[in-house]
């Protein structure tokens, strides 16, 4: 072990005494040392990648530093991208105190003769440049020995020569002890420009020291090329002219400091974007004590936004005195924004405050405050942007003040959404915002250099815009809602506009024709919004559609024509005029339509749902007028379902109608109503043939097939069980409670018209009744029934058939029962009025031929083998014969006669014409008297007087007897001729004569002159009866003891002041019968009876229905009348 330690000792000692001989020698003379420089070539070439040529290499020893120093004649070094380096006589020394003291290699002193640096092709230094620059955190880092105490470079050349340059570019560093000199000049030239930095630093312990530092057209780009420390900088071209001060205590600590910083044109690259700069002008001082840099007037005209800062920055300084917080606290006058990329309009801000904070370590800069007044309002900005990578990442939100609908357009950014932004500047038409926020929480690479389908995350944008008074439209076919208030909502990929009230000003139906013929529309009326929405879903997929929703209420004709103009046209296809609709309507709409193609049946979509309210319907539905309808309204893409309730000529009903769109608009449609329907209604609803046969309410439904207007079937149910129906001029009567339905067909030519009926009666044990018929409008040209067996009628059958315009009907029966023939069956209905027609659906001509072998009537009654011919010529009964015999052997005969081009004459005969009263039920108590009634039928409706009537005529019944006849019972009781009304109740009264004129107009049946007398009593009878509306007022006078009581009346110029009228006697009893036939008032008048004569007119005055027209028709007296 001694052995090897000696060996060790013995090595190491002779290495100590060949470095003090090599020491001595190098003091004499430097040696030659070319094969060590080879070992430093190819160590760097092998090392670093770079290509270095040492000529001339010695190793010397440097008196100053006390060690040994490398000398080189040239050193060339060039990098991969052919940067090169050349150094001229350089020389490097070793710190003796740093090897000795502290066992360090490090450099004590550097001199270069010259240094040239020529560029790369992409003109950027060599990065062995970094070997040249002085690393300041440690050789001047405080509290620690520095050993570098000289560095000087006597001539620096980079790129280009500059010619005529007055002084040579160097570099001087000075350290000994605490005192510090640095001085350094450099000037370069870069595409024809001259660049120089001069930099004068002195600092002497217990002393102020002082640095100024003059900037000349120096690019930070080039800057950055000279150090990886400074890469950052490579992105910034601006030529820079700037002039730094800085002051130091004794300690050497930087007290205040002042710079003024001049930036010609140029531009940065922000992630890879160029910013253009067009004058930034900096002033402000620094206070290194309290960590704050003030500025004033800073004038900046960066990528088109120019204005003017001043302010504050403060800084804070981390455990190795690194900033690692920027504070700003900045006052902004006079910025202008012109943006055309980013903004529509140049924005103006007088005045904007800011307070900011940068994080070095995070790269963040906090927004902690920002506000700023601008030329369309308000904004208030908090948040940070993020700084640290290529990508700045914002994250934001950026509060709006109130503004009109224009600056927040101007203030919304053209990258962000810009086809919602269109949607917005086209439909939202006028509004004021009254707040609103923008969010961002996204990376500018993300927001403009994503591909046009890709959408943004949800939260990645996000615009929130509250706005008033707005005018807005959901598209660009349909009218806006104005006055509403709405919320805007914009987020990543889906956009969101709701709104809360407002109106929709539809045009009437005027101004719809105006619009069409380009006049102006002038004032239109509106449709009350309650809520509306508007939803994009993916602003980036213009083939998903938007979805719009609405709720409001209006009038429902301009709400139906808003459907059914443009894009929706749903109606466009139903043949009905909805312009004829009147009402209100509320309920809700919703839509979906694409953004990327105009709106079209196929790639539209809508469904609406409403309430209707007070619905009628302008002009009648042929003979149906519609009000006061309510219900449901539910219309899609398929179609449209109304239901509800509404009254057709005032009777209500509920309906349903289901109407489909497009290809079936016109074949699939459905309408139905139901409701209980009682005789009136049926009346009113214009089938007072119907309502006039049936007593009781019945459950019916109606179903039309087809457009509305012009239907191609109808179909009609009705359940009669409940109903007492008498189907005149059957006199059969189905009683309450019996099972009966009714079913009918109708069918329609191309115009809609019924053109012909199926129908079916069902009847609870009676054989179904099934009607076949073929029509001309409101004419029968076919018809087809069973033969018919009811009550007493037995194989009764009916055919008809038209030929050529002629229509034959023929008729025969085995039995058929006549005592209801006459009678409607339901007198408590009220008819319209209306003229009376026999037969009216048989048309202008038509011959009516029948043959029954038993005609049966009330009261054990009928005539045998009765035959009837009719013909109707021009609408006009032109010829008519009945002949039969009745049961008692005595015949009854009827005929119409032509007598002259405007008069028909007419006569009924019968030796008994109580049967004839009898049969047709019309009186029980009147028996035998030979019948005659004879008179004229006029065609002009006036007799040949020209006096109003259609008929006129006179009546006569000789030889019959009156029993049990209520209303004469009625009138002798109260007249106190109560032995005459005993007669009346037991055998009866024998009558010797009835004679009388009557008279038809206008459904009236007038008497005149009137008397019936037998030697017992007599009658005078004058009045009128109401045919339609069965009313009755009669009048006369009693007179009993008629052969003894009239002879007064005989006598010459006597007579008629003592018996009055002819016919009357002395003594006679007024009477009046007032009501209908059913139901009547009877007032006799005993003062009468002692008044003689003429003067019993008196209580005679006012008998008979008033006249339509306002007053009496004249009459003549009739002096025909006999005893």
């Amino acid at each position: 072990m001694k052995r090897v330690g000696r060996i060790l000792a013995g090595i190491l000692g002779v290495i100590v005494i060949a470095i003090l001989v090599l020491a001595i020698v190098t003091r004499l003379t430097p040696l030659p040392i070319a094969p060590i420089a080879s070992l430093i070539e190819l160590g760097v070439q092998r090392g670093l990648g770079i290509s270095l040529s040492i000529k001339g290499a010695r190793l010397g020893w440097s008196i100053s530093s006390n060690m040994f120093s490398l000398q080189a004649a040239s050193i060339d070094i060039v990098d991969m991208d052919d940067a090169r380096i050349t150094l001229g006589p350089s020389s490097a020394s070793l710190s003796g105190d740093a090897l000795w003291k502290y066992g360090k290699f490090t450099l004590a002193e550097v001199e270069v003769e010259s240094l040239t640096a020529t560029l790369s092709e992409t003109n950027r230094l060599p990065p062995s440049f970094n070997f040249f620059v002085p690393n300041f955190d440690q050789e001047l880092e405080a509290g620690k020995p520095n050993f570098l105490k000289k560095m000087e470079i006597r001539e620096i050349v980079i790129g280009e020569p500059i010619k005529g340059q007055a002084q040579k570019s160097q570099l001087s560093l000075t350290h000994y002890g605490d005192h510090i000199n640095l001085n350094t000049n450099i000037a370069y030239q870069q595409n024809g420009q001259v660049s120089s930095i001069l930099a004068v630093v002195k600092l002497t312990p217990g002393q102020k020291g002082h640095a100024d530092i003059i900037i000349e057209n120096m690019n930070p780009r080039d800057v950055g090329r000279v150090s990886t420390l400074l890469a950052p900088l490579q992105g910034i071209h601006l030529p820079i002219t700037a002039q730094i001060g800085v002051d130091f205590n004794g300690k050497g600590e930087a007290q205040t400091g002042s710079v003024e910083i001049f930036v010609a044109p140029g531009q940065v690259l922000l992630s890879g974007t160029p910013v253009a700069f067009k004058e930034l002008t900096v002033s402000g001082t620094a206070d290194f004590i309290q960590q704050r840099v003030s500025l004033r007037d800073a004038r900046f005209n960066v990528a088109d936004v120019s204005g003017t800062l001043s302010g504050a920055l403060t800084y804070s300084i981390d455990d190795k005195g690194l900033v690692d917080q920027l504070a700003f606290n900045l006052d902004g006058q006079g910025v202008q924004a012109s943006l055309p990329k980013l903004f529509d309009q140049t924005l103006v801000l007088p005045r904007a405050k800011a307070k900011l904070t940068y994080d070095v370590a995070t790269g963040s800069l906090n927004i902690d405050e920002m506000t700023a007044t601008h030329n369309f309002g308000e904004v208030e900005v908090a948040g940070s942007i993020g700084l640290a990578n290529r990508d700045v990442y914002f994250d934001f939100v950026t509060q709006f003040g109130r503004m009109d609908r224009d600056g927040a357009l101007a203030l919304w950014p053209v990258p962000v959404a810009p086809k919602v932004k269109q949607w917005v500047e086209k439909n939202l038409l006028q509004a004021k915002v009254i707040d609103g926020a923008l969010k961002l929480d996204v990376g500018l690479a993300e927001l403009t250099n994503r591909k046009r389908t890709d959408p943004l995350r949800e939260e990645a944008l996000q615009l929130d815009l509250q706005v008033e008074d707005a005018s807005l439209r959901f598209l660009s076919q349909m009218p806006p809602i104005e006055d509403m208030k709405a919320n805007l909502f914009l987020r990543g990929k889906t956009f969101r506009a709701e709104g809360q009230g407002g109106v929709v000003n539809l045009p009437t139906l005027r101004q719809a024709d105006d619009m069409a013929r380009g006049v102006d529309q002038g004032n239109t009326r509106g449709a009350f919004m309650q809520e509306a929405s508007f939803f994009i879903p993916n602003m980036r997929a213009p083939e998903v559609p938007a979805e719009i929703a609405f709720t409001g209420a209006g009038n429902i004709r301009d709400i139906l024509r808003a459907l059914n103009g443009e894009p929706l046209s749903v109606l466009k296809d139903i043949d009905f005029d909805f312009d004829r609709i009147r009402g209100e309507a509320s309920g809700n709409v919703r839509l979906k339509v694409p953004l990327g193609a105009r709106p079209n049946m196929d790639n539209f979509s809508y469904q609406v749902e409403a309430t209707t309210l007070n619905v009628s319907i302008d002009d009648a539905l042929g003979p149906y007028t519609v009000n006061k309808g309510r219900g449901m309204a539910d219309i899609s893409k398929a179609g449209m379902v109304l239901t509800g309730r509404a009254e057709v000529n005032g009777v209500e009903a509920g309906f349903s109608w289901d109407q489909p769109f497009g290809a079936r608009a016109k074949t699939g449609s459905r309408f139905a109503a139901h409701g209980y329907m009682t005789p009136q209604d049926l009346v009113d609803l214009d089938q007072a043939w119907v309502g006039e046969r049936v007593k009781g309410s019945a459950p019916a439904k109606v179903l039309v097939l087809g457009p509305l207007e012009n239907p191609s079937q109808i179909r009609v149910y009705a359940d009669l069980t409940q109903t007492e129906l008498a189907p005149r001029p059957l006199a059969y009567t189905k009683p309450v409670g019996v099972v009966s339905d009714v079913q009918a067909v109708l069918g329609t030519d191309e115009e809609g018209d019924v053109d012909d009926i199926r129908a079916r009666l069902r009847i609870e044990g009676e054989e179904d009744l099934r009607v076949k018929m073929t029509l001309d409008g409101s004419l029968i040209d076919s018809l087809s029934l069973p033969a018919i067996s009811l009550g007493r009628d037995r194989n009764v059958k009916i055919a008809l058939e038209k030929q050529g315009d002629i229509r034959r009907v023929t008729f025969s029966a085995d039995q058929f029962d006549a005592e209801k023939i006459f009678l409607t069956g339901n007198t408590e209905v009220v008819l319209p009025p209306s003229e009376f027609e026999f037969l009216p659906f048989l048309g202008p001509n038509a011959v009516v031929e029948g043959r029954v072998e038993k005609l049966v009537g009330g009261h054990d009654t009928h005539v045998d083998g009765a035959q009837v011919r009719l013909t109707i010529k021009g609408g006009l009964h032109e010829k008519l014969r009945l002949d039969g015999m009745f049961h008692d052997g005595t015949p009854i005969r009827a005929s119409i006669d032509r007598a002259t081009p405007i008069r028909r004459d007419f006569s009924l005969q019968s030796q008994n014409g109580g049967n004839i009263l009898r049969m047709f039920d019309v009186q029980d108590g009147i028996y035998g008297g030979v019948l005659k009634a004879e008179g004229s039928l006029y065609d002009l409706r006036m007799d040949d007087k020209l006096r109003p009537r259609e008929v006129d005529g006179r009546i006569t019944a000789v030889g019959f007897r009156a029993r049990k006849v209520p209303v004469m019972a009625s009138i002798l009781s109260l007249a106190s001729l109560t032995g005459i009304s005993d007669t009346l109740t037991g055998d009866g009264i024998k009558f010797r004569k009835l004679e009388s004129n009557f008279s038809i107009h206008k459904e009236r049946l007038t008497l005149e002159d009137g008397i019936v007398h037998g030697a017992a009593v007599g009658f005078t009878v004058h009045g009128d009866y109401q045919l339609q509306g069965d009313k009755i007022d009669f009048g006369g006078t009693v007179i009993p003891a008629y052969s003894l009581n009239s002879l007064p009346g005989k006598i010459p110029l006597l007579g008629r002041l003592l018996g009055g009228r002819r016919g009357e006697g002395l003594i006679g009893i007024g009477y009046r019968v007032g009501g209908t036939l059913d139901d009547f008032d009877i007032l006799v008048n005993p003062l009468s009876v002692l008044t003689p004569g003429v003067f019993r007119r008196i209580f005679e005055f006012g008998i008979g229905l008033p006249d339509e027209d306002g007053f009496e028709i004249p009459e003549e007296p009739n002096e025909q009348l006999t005893e």
